[in-house]
């Protein structure tokens, strides 16, 4: 009698333990498969009575579906943004040229000079962008020097001295002559001046 009652009790008492682990997983796989096609906003509900470190597993689950999103949208944004920045140039040179061409400017060196300071920046963009690509896909080669910072430095400010001063910004460097640094000087110096260019350009005049 004692075994006929305990062997149903321990099988129910299984079943009603396992059936929540069970819905529990079933919906984690079904989201998993929404996000493996790119539903990145799938999120999973919790079921009751499942075991805690199945409802932690379920937390982590949403929260990083919930990154995927936010990454995604960035990541348009940043599109839209990348399109902006390079169409703006182009279409400057572009416009430019094409005045030249039906004679509404004369094609003399100032003219020249502005479509060359706009492919200028075109090409600038397109090396960070291609910076860019490289650092995320972890291919971003470093090649370590010994080199003086505060020479790099000075030697950037100078490359923006008259875009400083077109804005009205003032530049200083205020370092010892010397400050010896071990690191790749290309790439610091490309950091630097792209931390500078972007002051530039959305700081106020003055």
């Amino acid at each position: 009698v004692l075994v006929a009652f305990i062997i149903p009790f321990f099988v129910v008492m299984g079943l009603r333990f396992a059936l929540p682990l069970a819905i529990q997983f079933s919906q984690l796989a079904h989201a998993a498969r929404d996000v493996a096609q790119g539903k990145f906003g799938t999120s999973v509900g919790q079921v009751d009575g499942a075991p805690q470190e199945l409802v932690r597993f379920t937390e982590d689950f949403n929260l990083m579906t919930q990154q995927l999103v936010r990454y995604e949208r960035e990541l348009k944004a940043s599109h839209v943004a990348i399109a902006h920045e390079l169409r703006s140039p182009l279409t400057a040179a572009m416009g430019r040229l094409q005045g030249i061409v039906d004679g509404v400017f004369a094609p003399e060196p100032q003219q020249f000079s502005m479509i060359m300071k706009q492919l200028t920046q075109l090409s600038r963009l397109t090396d960070e962008l291609h910076l860019l690509s490289l650092a995320e896909a972890g291919q971003l080669s470093l090649s370590l020097t010994r080199f003086n910072l505060a020479e790099l430095l000075r030697e950037r400010t100078a490359w923006l001295a008259l875009q400083a001063e077109a804005g009205q910004v003032a530049i200083e460097v205020q370092s010892p002559a010397s400050l010896p640094y071990t690191g790749d000087a290309s790439r610091l110096g490309q950091v630097v001046t792209i931390l500078m260019e972007n002051a530039l350009r959305y700081a106020a005049e003055g």
